[in-house]
């Protein structure tokens, strides 16, 4: 039988939402009318003969009526009693694509609510088999667990303390399900739900994580913890907001204007916050806007640094000049020439570094000697009443240094005490021309005498110092003032960097004045912060996301 020319179309039947098709569907040419709903074949002939009469004719003649796209009529023609001669081989319809994922999903089903059935039944085993995965490092640390049981009290599976529902049995389970906002049979709430906006999981850390502010004052809404920080993804800290997060609103020009039109109605106060650990900080005044722009990316459309961006100026009452330190003429420390790090030394932890002392750092080089016949005399540092109540007591000062040198005599230290103070008269007829001496004179011309000394001669307080009158109207010594971070909402790790040199970000060489902020443009960043660079430039790379509590 020529089953290419046979009476079969597959489109005639062929719909989605049968359950059975054509058992030679897969031969390329399934029958016209194809199985039955019950999977039988209903395949007979390839045609029905036509019975044709002519004009006074009683018997007629039977003609075949395949179509012409099914091979025309036959040659042998139907039957004499009108039965076509073609007739089609039973096939096995076989089920549909469709029918079989509905087998499948009914399976998977009734699998699925078979496993909840036997591990709901036990405790133990319904945990592990509902748990998402473990928890990060912070919470299954002991300090957790002894916060959980204080806030929630005491739980068998440990998943109650974030999630209230776990305290429910299986009906309850069910309740919470039903429930919930949104509910699982508004699909459309559902599909658009906000999935930064709080949710009762939000309540639970706030228990824990208090006095915590989530980011400034002036947002439009709050948002949800785990938006941000997704849980469940094993040891180690818990993820950090991915970019998108930040941008979803810092990308959004209209959330930035909102959030703007609120801290204009806000006091200057509530923006103030202070990093824990800082002695002092400088703190930059907000942008006139309210925010800078619109930003998406740290390498395209982040702004210059604010510092750069306002061109601030150091503050510091200290004088000092970074490009002076590195010029030749400068003596050695310990055999070496000055660099960055004789002075700038990392913290323990390799990310801050150690503030700058006197002692430890200056006076090396920078002597206190006031009295050239007596350099072992040094002024004390760092308070001007010490300094002039160390200028009133000259007699007792040189008498001890007398002692320090052997003389054991009360004649012979009164003695030599009163031979250095004639010897200042000539200098300084008076004690107030000493003391305005010491304090007020500052020749910033001087030179290091390195044929003699490594130290710098003692020129005046004022040689470093900016001075300024107290109450009474003495002169004092104004305090220096230097930052322990000049952004302190920025994270900063020098770590990582310790193989570049320090100019390479800060250009200390060239600066000639205090008022100089050495920090680092953004155009240093971004040679290696950026997909060209190959580095990590994420927004919590440098940005935090919460607030320090303010201070009271």
């Amino acid at each position: 039988m020529d089953r290419g020319n046979s009476n079969q179309d597959n489109k005639n039947y062929a719909r989605p939402n049968q359950k059975w098709e054509c058992g030679w569907t897969c031969d390329g040419w399934a029958c016209r009318v194809g199985p039955s709903a019950k999977g039988e074949c209903r395949a007979t002939f390839e045609c029905r003969p036509v019975l044709e009469r002519k004009e006074g004719e009683a018997k007629g003649r039977w003609r075949c009526s395949r179509p012409t796209e099914h091979g025309g009529p036959c040659e042998t023609g139907p039957t004499p009693e009108g039965v076509c001669c073609k007739q089609i081989p039973k096939c096995r319809p076989k089920r549909s694509l469709r029918a079989k994922r509905g087998m499948l999903c009914l399976l998977t089903v009734t699998f699925c609510l078979g496993l909840l059935l036997a591990f709901g039944g036990n405790n133990k085993t319904r945990w592990q088999f509902l748990s998402p995965g473990k928890l990060s490092t912070a919470h299954q640390s002991e300090a957790f667990k002894r916060m959980e049981r204080e806030h929630f009290g005491k739980s068998e599976n440990g998943c109650a303390g974030c999630h209230g529902a776990a305290r429910a049995d299986n009906p309850g389970w069910l309740q919470h399900t039903f429930n919930a906002s949104p509910s699982p049979w508004n699909v459309v709430d559902a599909v658009t739900f906000d999935h930064r906006s709080l949710t009762k999981v939000d309540a639970s850390c706030a228990k824990c994580h208090q006095n915590h502010s989530f980011h400034q004052p002036n947002l439009t809404h709050d948002y949800s913890c785990a938006a941000c920080h997704v849980e469940h993804r094993g040891k180690g800290r818990i993820s950090p907001p991915a970019d998108n997060h930040c941008v979803a609103c810092h990308g959004d020009k209209k959330d930035m204007l909102a959030a703007s039109e609120l801290g204009k109605n806000l006091p200057p106060e509530r923006f103030k916050f202070q990093q824990a650990g800082l002695l002092a900080s400088i703190v930059s005044a907000r942008p006139a806007e309210g925010y800078t722009q619109v930003i998406r990316n740290f390498h395209k459309d982040h702004p210059e640094f604010q510092i750069h961006r306002e061109r601030a100026k150091d503050t510091n009452s200290l004088r000092f000049n970074h490009a002076a330190h590195f010029g030749a003429g400068i003596p050695k420390l310990n055999g070496r020439s000055l660099e960055c790090a004789s002075c700038h030394q990392p913290d323990a932890s390799q990310v801050r570094f150690l503030p700058i002392k006197f002692e430890q750092h200056c006076q090396s080089c920078h002597s206190l000697q006031f009295d050239p016949r007596n350099p072992q005399l040094q002024l004390p540092h760092g308070d001007t009443e010490g300094v002039r109540a160390f200028l009133r007591s000259l007699p007792r000062q040189y008498a001890d240094l007398a002692a320090r040198q052997g003389m054991t005599r009360t004649e012979d230290q009164n003695r030599f005490s009163q031979e250095q103070l004639r010897g200042l008269r000539e200098l300084f007829p008076t004690g107030e021309e000493l003391e305005r001496s010491v304090l007020m004179t500052g020749d910033r011309n001087s030179v290091v005498d390195t044929a003699t000394t490594q130290h710098g001669h003692f020129v005046g307080c004022v040689y470093c110092h900016t001075p300024g009158v107290t109450a009474a109207g003495l002169p004092m010594m104004q305090k220096p003032f230097i930052p322990d971070r000049w952004m302190p909402h920025a994270r900063f790790n020098h770590q990582p960097h310790t193989h570049m040199a320090c100019t390479e970000c800060h250009p200390a060489q060239g600066s000639r004045a205090t008022s100089d902020i050495l920090l680092p443009r953004k155009e240093n960043c971004i040679s290696c912060h950026s997909p060209k660079g190959g580095v990590p430039n994420s927004c919590v790379t440098c940005h935090g996301y919460h607030n320090f509590p303010a201070k009271p």
